[in-house]
């Protein structure tokens, strides 16, 4: 775990629920920061009109997409060995 500059707690969320969990934290401890709310970047980029989340198909994706970051973090160190050589 780490602590970004605004003084909240970072960590590697390993499943959609670690990742959903911290989300809690995060907007739980708004009120302890003198924050009122989050800020979404996206609302720059589309429309505001969200659907309801379809959370199987949110489930799979971030399974895909952790496994897939996960596969590069383990070559890396394999990638730095090779370039030494």
């Amino acid at each position: 775990m780490r602590t970004t500059d605004s003084g909240v707690a970072a960590k590697q969320a390993d499943a959609t629920i670690d990742y959903l969990d911290a989300l809690d934290d995060l907007v739980d401890g708004c009120h302890l920061r003198n924050q009122v709310g989050l800020k979404n970047a996206l609302g720059y980029d589309r429309y505001l009109d969200f659907d309801e989340p379809d959370e199987p198909l949110a489930r799979q994706a971030w399974d895909k997409s952790s496994k897939s970051a996960q596969k590069k973090a383990e070559q890396k160190p394999a990638r730095a060995a090779a370039t030494k050589q």
